[in-house]
């Protein structure tokens, strides 16, 4: 088995459920397991991390985690996993949660990094509270420093934000993203939110009925107009580009990402020359043969239609787009509206991008 990777090629039963799983994930980045509720993902994450016996082979590094003459536990295996509810020791601080961790580092010779992941994540004003004092967005920031400080070769976070509300979700996320770009720390993350997987990931799995449907980078996967059941619903398109300038009266960035218009976001915090990723989910494009004009859509790129093609919604086509950047958008309009626009192959048409909709 390949050095550098992930190698999993699995099979369980549960009841009527079975998961039935061969992929390989790359050991840098963050590889998310993306698929409605019920596709196996935890189960999957599970089993790799020991949790969940099935048939089959594990391997990390070279490494055998499993296979027909051997298993690890899950002790052995060099992980940490997140939960989706924070399992912090309840009669523990936070303080005492994160000296458990420590206590059972699984790197002795490397030097701990908590005083850096307590500044990272934010929680020095929780360490002397118990779990049941913190809102659940510092349950689970304090959870992440707790699994970190294990000093693991690889992070295994299963839907941390699902028990957060949405404000609370948003909050939590600048920290992950933090994690991915200062350490470098292979991150297996678990989520049915295109919008976590579009902000987070760099290679995506997606899982349907516990079988591998698409997998690769996430500028292909997330744009995928088939994904399966609940997310095709979700599916889009990233695009990257650099801040080219700030319109302060308006509070809007200009992201120039190499085709004839630039985009608009909201500044925020964004400034001249920053790198920027966002997503444009298919629901949020609308079509026209002309510029709009007098409406409150201020995006508006001219593409070439590359592909049109059915949604399992029959009420539904996708049409998939071609900017002259070469970059590629997905959109999902009324079968209705594609017959009067007359769409074709080829066609030249102006791709309409509410503004709300970049992240």
């Amino acid at each position: 088995m390949a050095v550098g990777k992930l190698v999993t090629r699995i099979q369980t039963r549960l009841g009527e459920f079975k998961l039935d799983v061969s992929l390989t994930l790359p050991t840098q980045g963050v590889s998310v397991i993306f698929g409605p509720s019920g596709s196996g993902k935890t189960t999957l994450l599970r089993a790799i991390a020991g949790l969940q016996k099935c048939d089959g082979e594990i391997s990390f590094h070279g490494e055998d985690w499993q296979g027909t003459r051997r298993y690890r536990k899950t002790a052995q295996r060099p992980l940490a996993y997140v939960f989706q509810e924070a399992s912090l020791f309840p009669h523990m601080s936070v303080e005492q949660n994160l000296d458990f961790a420590e206590r059972y580092s699984l790197t002795r010779d490397h030097a701990s990094k908590r005083s850096d992941l307590i500044t990272l994540f934010d929680i020095s004003h929780t360490l002397n509270r118990k779990p049941e004092q913190l809102s659940g967005g510092e349950r689970q920031r304090a959870a992440i420093v707790r699994a970190l400080l294990r000093q693991p070769d690889l992070l295994l976070l299963d839907e941390p934000l699902a028990s957060l509300d949405d404000a609370r979700k948003h909050d939590v996320l600048p920290y992950l993203e933090k994690l991915k770009n200062d350490f470098e720390l292979p991150i297996i993350y678990v989520t049915h939110s295109a919008y976590e997987a579009a902000r987070l990931g760099d290679y995506i799995v997606a899982l349907d009925k516990g079988r591998v449907v698409s997998q690769g980078s996430v500028w292909d996967v997330i744009r995928d107009p088939l994904f399966p059941g609940d997310i095709s619903r979700e599916a889009g398109t990233i695009m990257t580009g650099t801040v080219d300038r700030i319109d302060t009266q308006w509070h809007l960035a200009y992201i120039n990402t190499g085709s004839a218009s630039f985009i608009t976001v909201p500044a925020n915090d964004l400034n001249i020359g920053d790198s920027v990723r966002l997503w444009i989910r298919a629901s949020d494009i609308s079509l026209s043969h002309q510029p709009l004009e007098g409406n409150s859509i201020s995006n508006s790129l001219p593409c070439v239609i590359e592909n049109i093609c059915h949604d399992p919604n029959p009420a539904l086509m996708v049409v998939r787009l071609r900017t002259s950047s070469c970059a590629t958008l997905i959109t999902r309009i009324t079968r209705q509206s594609a017959d009067q626009l007359h769409l074709k192959q080829q066609m030249t048409i102006y791709a309409h991008i509410k503004t709300a909709a970049l992240i």
